[in-house]
């Protein structure tokens, strides 16, 4: 829902609205953001709590944090855009 209130401020602040509101597109951005990116989002930070669990030392858990969702995303996204590089896994 968020996802699609987003693009329709964007849509009216980028002047895109003057020849009309492009609700296919707004939709389509709700339910992405409906169905893949609120969970997984959701769900990712479930694993990060179990896996960095101090909350005394919030410098360090913001770090870790940080630090397996860049790796894990890098490795993604060198895997998505070169498959080839994957091959060892």
């Amino acid at each position: 829902m968020l996802a699609g209130v987003s693009d329709l401020l964007a849509q009216r602040l980028s002047g895109s609205s003057a020849s009309g509101i492009h609700w296919r597109r707004t939709l389509a951005i709700a339910l992405y953001g409906i169905v893949w990116s609120g969970p997984a989002g959701h769900y990712w930070q479930q694993v990060l709590e179990r896996l960095f669990p101090d909350k005394k030392d919030p410098l360090r858990r913001f770090v870790g944090c940080t630090a397996v969702t860049a790796a894990l995303l890098r490795l993604f996204l060198t895997c998505y855009k070169s498959p080839m590089h994957c091959g060892a896994l």
